[in-house]
């Protein structure tokens, strides 16, 4: 596996996603080796490796610098067609790493977790005769594209185009290079818009995996409430932030109208300083120690995304624990989870406030709600089912 950030600790979605495949694969007695990029951001040293997986499990963790400067954004503007954040992912000393692991180890299948390892393509090529996939956890053009539409300066928004333009050329271009064996995608729905798009490497369907019966032993809603309404993300990406920012201004007030004493928590690592300072009703936690346990003590879960892309594994995990959930369609975005059954989806600030208070109000529409969402948790995220789906899809690129 060759990652563009830690599996550990595992305080994102995408972190969790990348551990879970190194325990199951260890777990279905493979040999699996790890490089990734520990950076200023996401930092790993050889102490966060959990104790299981010492001694079984190779790692290699790359220190490398990925911060931006100004003058670097512009030069990048001006004298490439390259997105920004491709370059910064492009280390000579990270590539420099994987040429040695290539070179003292021998591999059947070599898994790049997030689109910029490409930029390591013919690295891996040029060492090695794996076949070589890419699980793509979103599409990143399409996270720019919805930025733009959201953005109300001028100047940004036209740096925003230009940015998603560009990761629109980048990306196809990816998916189509001939050093790629074949594309791992984690909705459905990004699989199609890869095949419209004229992609025709083999592709799978393989969402984000989690070990949901351990998360779903929490108690069910309402049992003991800490936390009545919460939110819980990562606080140093945009698309949370403006999420938030529209329930605290366009849906928050109309709830406080039916309950005036009711806390809203918002938690999530690298909070921005005096994030919402002197909101009524509103307790900024900021990063917990344990997501597992906050969000297990807590009643409606809230995903009032707007921009972003891929799925939302806290709406998953969240799900798994039995929480109702009130998201947007967007943060529900590869999750086939049924409006009304096991989530309840609102886009309006109307809609959205009043799915909140129906869940606040009906306890029993709640908690009938919350049992159905880890059902369906249980089902249709269940690792064990994707691990051995991806297995056999892997199989298949070794044997052809």
């Amino acid at each position: 596996m060759v990652c563009i950030k830690p599996p550990f600790p595992a305080k994102d979605g995408a972190s969790v996603v990348m551990k879970v495949s190194i325990q199951s694969l260890v777990e279905e007695g493979h040999d699996v080796s790890v490089i990734l990029m520990s950076t200023q951001k996401h930092t790993m040293n050889e102490s966060d490796i959990p104790t299981e997986f010492r001694g079984k499990v190779h790692f290699e963790i790359v220190q490398v610098n990925t911060a931006f400067t100004q003058w670097g954004l512009l030069k990048n503007y001006l004298f490439s067609r390259q997105p920004f954040h491709a370059e910064r992912f492009n280390i000579p000393d990270f590539r420099k790493r994987l040429e040695n692991l290539l070179q003292s180890r021998s591999f059947d299948i070599i898994q790049l977790d997030g689109l910029y390892m490409a930029e390591y393509l013919d690295t891996i090529r040029r060492h090695s005769k794996a076949k070589i996939v890419l699980r793509a956890h979103n599409l990143e053009q399409e996270i720019w594209y919805r930025m733009r539409a959201n953005e109300k300066n001028l100047l940004k928004k036209i740096y925003l185009k230009s940015l998603a333009d560009r990761h629109q050329e980048y990306e196809w271009g990816i998916l189509n290079r001939e050093e790629l064996d074949g594309i791992v995608c984690l909705s459905a729905r990004d699989a199609r818009m890869m095949k419209e798009a004229g992609v025709s490497k083999p592709v799978i369907v393989a969402e984000y995996s989690i070990d949901v019966s351990e998360m779903g032993k929490k108690n069910p809603f309402p049992g003991e409430v800490k936390y009545p309404v919460f939110f819980i993300g990562s606080m140093d990406w945009t698309p949370n932030i403006e999420g938030v920012n529209w329930f605290l201004n366009e849906v928050w007030d109309r709830v406080r109208l039916r309950f005036p004493d009711l806390i809203f928590y918002i938690a999530g690592r690298n909070m921005p300083e005096g994030f919402a300072e002197g909101i009524r009703g509103v307790r900024v936690i900021g990063e917990v120690e344990d997501a597992h346990e906050f969000m297990a003590s807590g009643g409606v879960m809230l995903a009032p995304l707007l921009t972003g892309g891929g799925i939302r594994i806290k709406i998953i995990e969240g799900m798994a624990m039995a929480k109702p959930v009130v998201a947007t369609t967007l943060a529900m975005e590869g999750n086939p989870a049924k409006n009304g059954v096991e989530v309840l989806i609102a886009d309006s600030p109307v809609a959205f406030a009043e799915g909140v208070i129906l869940l606040l109000q009906n306890h029993d529409i709640a908690r009938k709600m919350g049992v159905a969402a880890r059902e369906f948790s249980l089902n249709y995220f269940n690792n064990k089912n994707i691990t051995l789906k991806v297995l056999s899809f892997y199989h298949n690129l070794t044997n052809n």
